[in-house]
This record gives structure tokens, sequence and C-alpha cells, in this order.
């Protein structure tokens, strides 16, 4: 349907009627109808998805509400193709209130579970939908007129009216507020603010006082004002934005809305970018997680990029603080077969959503599931199912017998997820069958595909070098790849191309939490303790993020969380020197899945990243040379590293010093040529057996357990045919009592000064050690009080420096009587 000319000749003829001044206009009566409340506000073109609360045929639908501002609002009821005008008017720097108005939806017969309504929005108008009312008969359309903005909140004592309104709020923009104050009497009236009010300013007949700088917090939150009946003191001010906090998941996402404990905001606008562009709002949930249980919430839908597909949610959160919500997109069928793949029913309905709604598949049978998007071998399925045995439950393309993936061991009540790795191509539909035992599926979860880049930042944490207070700057590199689309959380968008172009730099109109989303080419991202490192505060998906090899991507990002659950694609990274030095970040979801087969410099990636502690057990680190301090003073990592290859890393020296909770298994460790200098100097509480490694290349261990207070790990017989440098390797270890004997010594000249200085437990026999390519002992056993093994027969021939070799060593009473000297000098 579309519209016709007497429709139009309608819509002016109210509008003349309004213009020339009559009332508000009648209200529309609806017999046997009913009303549900939106509550809902829209400042731009969007589109609403309206599920009736009461399920009936449809014969007239109209709309309450208001609206303010300059510029003109149409709203249609949308079915296929067809566009019902519901109401259609302007407005001139005023506000409208409109009742149970309708133009061509007074007279229907609609018969569906869910409608559609546009609406566009023409130049500045903030446009209120408060309800709709419908009915299975046909309506009388109401009427609208000009109206006063209704406050929020009115105190009234004996002698003062005290009137405070929130105007509209919404994420990532100051929120502001009006308090009005009126006097019966003359009286000394106080004007309280809350602690976080900024940009205050109040105006008493027309004469503007500002107490509180621009763009900062007032200076006072109380200030006493003269008053008369005849006075009205207004006072506006502007508190700190809220904001949201995503996580992508693998049906959509967690959505977290924050704001502060005070001042109580109401009807916040939120908003988020949809995971997938969806044809079928249908599809997509969007729940209030309160009171222990989901809530399903409705939203307004827009097509940002015109493109035909839906991107962009909008709805209204009731109340702040903290307010939790999960957006879900999906399947697009699910249907039950036989075991000859021959239809029994449609399941779609029962498996779209984790409701606790089962459907049983028997031993088998099939389920043959469609998403929304074609997958390839880099995505998951995802079910939640049970079974009353063990079952296993097979998947396979559609019209296909090659096994692509299996869920092992289905019994209780859980997720079971499974990546496509051996999906060649792609894909969007596949038959997953039921073996061995019956299987009740809950919940058959449609990926979501995982592109953007999404980062959170905080304006206001400032350093030197960043940008100002109010922007954000992005860390690309020159000979970095760019072609990427920007959405900088405030509405507004830029393309960059070029690392230094100036929309790189983005200035909002106010400061606070913005959540940046980047699509397209975007490789070359580093810090490299500079910049706006302090303003990045989470990365919730690495998506199309390339670091490039430069390093230093996140150093000196003290303030930085890392909640993705996505995995970096680390493809073209070579190095990940001071990747993260310095650093706020205590996890990494996911990092023991990053391929890490191309990397050659681990060197400071963890430097004084005092809470980090993931596991890495999973990286091929083959290729890696250098691992230098990798883990300096890194203080809580502990992470898992067994069963690493270091077979090309000449380079371990500092590795772990000073990271006094790391005690890690490092026992099937491969080492190859390399120096062990300091390595787990002052890693405090590392104990572990090293005995198990092929040490035949290595060439210093110079201090390698220098101070380190908890290390008693057995290293007898071990082969160091290569060390030229034991000088101070347990020096102040004062644990170490390990087993050393059976040790294979080389034929290059050995320093051994100070090998076990102040290693106050050491007492092993070393008579076995083939000494004659030492060169100085200088202090080897000096204050090792506990120290009197055998070292008969030894052959010191090379030694020309004993020197204080047993000063202090007060329990050394061996033999000493058959050594085997050479030119000594001291």
């Amino acid at each position: 349907m579309n519209r016709t000319a007497e429709h139009w000749i309608l819509v002016m003829f109210c509008l003349v009627i309004i213009g020339i001044g009559f009332g508000t206009g009648i209200t529309g009566m609806v017999t046997g109808g009913y009303q549900d409340n939106i509550d809902k506000t829209f400042d731009e073109s969007s589109v609403y998805l309206w599920t009736p609360q009461v399920s009936t045929s449809l014969g007239g639908v109209a709309v309450s509400g208001m609206a303010n501002g300059t510029g003109l609002v149409r709203s249609y009821l949308v079915k296929g193709t067809d566009f019902y005008l519901i109401n259609e008017f302007s407005v001139n720097s005023e506000s409208v209130s409109f009742d149970s108005y309708c133009v061509e939806t007074c007279n229907l017969e609609l018969k569906k579970n869910k409608y559609l309504i546009r609406h566009e929005i023409e130049g500045e108008v903030e446009y209120v939908l408060n309800s709709i009312v419908y009915s299975k008969d046909p309506i009388t359309s109401g009427n609208y007129s000009s109206i006063n903005i209704t406050t929020n909140n009115t105190i009234t004592t004996e002698d003062e009216t005290i009137t405070t309104t929130q105007h509209s709020a919404r994420i990532n923009k100051l929120v502001k507020w009006e308090q009005k104050i009126k006097v019966n009497k003359n009286k000394n009236v106080t004007v309280t603010l809350p602690t976080n009010a900024q940009n205050v300013i109040t105006n008493k007949k027309g004469q503007e006082k500002e107490f509180g700088a621009a763009k900062s917090k007032a200076k006072k939150k109380k200030k006493t004002e003269e008053l008369t009946p005849e006075d009205e003191l207004i006072t506006e001010y502007f508190t700190e934005a809220p904001y949201s906090e995503e996580e992508v998941v693998t049906n959509g996402k967690e959505i977290l809305i924050v704001g502060p404990d005070l001042p109580h905001y109401t009807n916040v606008t939120a908003f988020t970018n949809l995971p997938n562009e969806i044809s079928e709002l249908d599809r997509v949930k969007l729940y209030w997680n309160v009171n222990g249980g989901k809530e399903e919430v409705s939203y307004t839908a827009n097509d940002t990029n015109n493109n035909g597909l839906y991107d962009y949610l909008e709805w209204v959160v009731p109340h702040l603080s903290n307010q939790s919500y999960s957006l879900i997109i999906e399947i697009s069928s699910a249907q039950h077969l036989d075991s000859n793949k021959e239809f029994i029913a449609d399941i779609y309905d029962i498996v779209q959503a984790q409701d606790d709604n089962w459907v049983t598949v028997d031993d088998g049978e099939y389920v043959r599931v469609t998403f929304e998007e074609e997958l390839d071998n880099t995505r998951d399925i995802t079910i939640y199912a049970k079974s009353n045995g063990s079952a296993t439950v097979e998947v396979y393309s559609q019209g296909s017998d090659v096994l692509l993936i299996t869920f092992e061991n289905v019994s209780e009540d859980k997720e079971y997820k499974k990546y496509l790795t051996e999906l060649n191509g792609t894909e969007d539909t596949f038959d997953l069958k039921v073996v061995d035992s019956a299987v009740e599926f809950d919940y058959i979860v449609d990926p979501v595909s995982i592109t953007d880049f999404i980062s959170t930042w905080d304006t206001s944490k400032t350093s030197s070098g960043s940008s100002d207070a109010t922007s954000v700057r992005l860390p690309l590199i020159n000979g970095g790849n760019y072609d990427f689309e920007v959405d900088w959380g405030d509405g507004s968008t830029d393309t960059i191309t070029e690392y230094n172009q100036a929309e790189v730099t983005h200035s909002y109109d106010s400061g606070g939490i913005y959540q940046i989303n980047i699509s397209g080419t975007l490789d070359g991202f580093s810090f490299n303790n500079g910049g706006d490192r302090l303003k990045l505060i989470n990365i919730s998906q690495w998506g199309n993020l390339t670091l490039g090899s430069s390093g230093g991507y996140f150093y000196g990002c003290t303030n930085l969380n890392i909640s993705t659950t996505d995995i970096l694609n680390t493809s073209g990274t070579t190095s990940f020197i001071n990747a993260f030095r310095t650093s706020g970040v205590s996890t990494i979801p996911n990092i023991s899945n990053w391929d890490m087969s191309a990397v050659t410099d681990l060197s400071y990636m963890f430097y004084q990243a005092d809470s980090f502690n993931s596991n890495l057990t999973g990286w091929d680190v083959s290729n890696v040379t250098t691992s230098y301090q990798m883990f300096y003073g890194c203080d809580a990592f502990n992470g898992d590293m067994s069963n690493m290859n270091f077979s090309s890393n000449t380079n371990l020296a500092n590795m772990f010093t000073y990271a006094s909770a790391f005690n890690g298994n490092v026992d099937n460790w491969t080492i190859g040529a390399a120096t062990l200098r300091n390595m787990f100097e002052q890693a405090d509480a590392f104990n572990q057996d090293i005995h198990t490694w092929d040490t035949s290349k290595i060439t210093s261990t110079y201090q390698m357990f220098y101070g380190t207070d908890s290390f008693n790990g057995n290293m007898q017989d071990m082969n160091w045919s290569s060390n030229t440098n034991f000088a101070s390797m347990f020096q102040s270890a004062p644990a170490f009592n390990g087993n050393v004997t059976n040790w294979h010594l080389g034929e290059s000249p050995i320093s051994m000064q100070n090998m076990f200085l102040s290693a106050t437990s050491f007492n092993q026999d070393i008579h076995t050690w083939d000494t004659s390519k030492v060169t100085t002992t200088v202090s080897m056993f000096q204050s090792a009080h506990a120290f009197n093994g055998s070292m008969k027969d030894m052959n010191w021939s090379n030694n020309a420096n004993f020197y204080r070799m047993f000063y202090s060593a007060t329990a050394f009473n061996g033999n000493v009587s058959n050594w085997y000297l050479g030119d000594v000098s001291t």
C-alpha cells in the first residue's frame, strides 16, 4: 500500500488546525483494544521491532508520544514492501504531543507476531514514542498539540520548590541536568549538586554565574543565593557520561552499561553494532540480565551503511548504575531428520535460543542446521546438549560423508564447542549426526563473524606526548598498511588510509569513555611507550588487527585489560620485542593458541608487566632466536610453559629475572646453543628439575640461579661441555643442595668464580668432575656454610687462582691432599 493524496490532505489539515491554535485534540478511543508501553526516544531515522504483547489480528494501530526541536517526523508500519503511514508532523522550536494518533493505520487487516515501525526524521528532532495502541477493530485517530517538557523530579517543602530534570541520557555523552528553585518568601537557598557535576552555570533573572570551569568538575558543590518569590534560580550542569563494556561471544555479545552510583540515571539510550549484518531482525534477541533471569528487551535497528542489512541496535536502559545485557544472533533454520535424512520436524523454534526447551534426537538421526552466513575453517560450531548415556555428535557438510568434527562424550548439560579446522572452503549448512545414545538439544549457536578490532578508550587519561583530554589518537606507524573505517563511538566515522592523516586523531564533544570499532585493513599498531598509551583501557576483540613487526605494540599501556574471545592474527609478525612491556595486562584469553611459528624475537615481551599471568604452553617457538629479559620483573607470572622448543634460541639470559612467582614446569624444554646468564636470577619461587635438558651447547650459566631463594632442583648427569662460565651460578641460592654428580665439563677454559658463594645449604660431592680446564675458583665456596663434599683426587692443573676458595666455609673438612695442581698464582 502506498501513500495516497487523501492521506497527505489529512495530515496537512491536522497541521493547519494546530497552526491556527486549536487546543488539545480528541483522544483516540479504542473499544476492546490494548496498549503496549514503549517509552523510547529517537533522534535519527531508524527501525523499531515491535512485538505486540497481546497476539491478535490488527484492525487498527495508533501511537502516543511527543517530539521536541525543529524538523519533520514520519512513522510507518511496515509489512513486506508495504508502508502504512502512522503519523506525520513538523515542529519548529517547540514541543508537540500526540495521543492515539494514526493516518493509514486506523483501519487495517493484518496478522503477524512482529512488526517493524520505521521512523523517518529530518532536522534536529527528538521523537518520543510513549505507547502503541492497537485493536482487532478499526480505531479513531486522536490528535496532537504543543506542550511543555515534563521535568523529572519535584520536591516541595513549606517555603520552596526544587525541580530537577535529567535531559535525555546517551552512552558516551555527558548527561545534562537542570535544577530550578522557587520560594514562597524571601530566603537564602542552597544549590546542592552531585560531587561529579561539571560545567555548572546558574541563572537568576537572566544573569549567568558560573561556579565551575568549563570541561572541569565544579569547584564547589554547594552555593547559597538569596531569592524572592519573584525569582527563579536555574542551575544547569553535566555529570559524567555512562558507557558500555562489550565482550564478543560465540553467539553475539555480552554488554555491560555502566554509570555512576550517583546521580541516579534513568532511561539511558544505549547502542551497539551487530557482530554480523542481519537481514531478518527476528533472529536478533536482546535480553536484560535482571533478578537472576533474562527479560527480552525491545530495540530499534538501523542500516547505517545503506546496504539493505541491519548493523546497529539501540535501546533504552531503564536505570543505572550497572546493567547487563545479552545480544544473541539466532540460527536461520534447523530440521530433525531420520537416519535416511528424511524430514521429521522443523525444530528451529526449539533450538534457536538457550531457553531450557529441548528436542530429543535418537541414535542414528540428524539435525540439519543452516547458519546465517557461510563458515570457514576458522569458525566453530557450538551446541548446548545433554544425554543419558555418553553420546557422540558427528558433523558433516550437507550431502557429504566426510567427517569434519566430532563432539565426544556428550552427557552432562553444558556447552560443547569445536572448530571446523578440517573444513575446505565455506559452508552454511551442516548435518549433525547423533551416535551411540540419544541426545537432547537445547540450543545450536550461530557463530558471529569476528571482523572488527574493538577497543575502549578513556580520553581523560592523558600523559606526556598524548592527545588532549577530549581526544584519541590511534598508534599507527610509518610503514604500516591501512585501509579501514573507524567508528569512534560518538556517531562519527572516518576512513583511514595513511598513518599520518589528520583523521587518525579524533576530538570528541566531551571527554569520557568511548568504544572504538575498526573494520578493514589495520596492519601496524604500536604505542612503544608513547602517544595515548594510558587511554587504551580494554580490547574486547582482536578482529582484523595485525600488529606488524616493529615491536612495542602495547608498551606502556598500564591501564590495559584484554577481554577478547577470538585469537590474535599474528601473520606477518616476526618480533614481539617490548610487546606488552610495563603494560597493565593480567590475562590474555586464548594467548596459548596464538600462532608464533614465524616469530624470532620475544625479548622484553612482558618486561615488568607486573600483573601478567597466562598459559603459553601451546606456542611453537622453534624459530625464536632470543627471549632476553622476556619476563624480567613480571611478578605475577606463573603460566604453563611446558614442552617448549627453544632449539633456535641463542639468548635466554635474564628470561625470568625477578619473576618472583614463576615456578612453571620447564622439564621438557628443548635447548640449543644458548646463554643462560641470569636466567632465573632472584626468581624466588622457582624450584623445578632441569636435569633432562640437553645443555651440551650452552655457553654460559653466569648467575643463572643467583639469589633464587627456593631452587633445589635435580641437576645430575648434565652435559656442560660447551659452557665456559659457571661464575656465580648458584651464588646466594640458600636452598640449593641439588645433585650435581657426574657433570660433564668441556675442554675450553672455564671460570667457577663465586659458583657456590653463600649457597648456604649446598653439600654435594663434586670429585667426579673433570676440572682440568678450570682457570679460576676465586670464592667458589665462600660462606657456603654447609659444604663438606668430597673433592678428592681433583685435577686443577689449569687453575691459577684459588683465592678465598673456601673462605668462611665453616663446615668444610674435605680431603684435598691428592689434588693435582699446575702453576698457581694465588
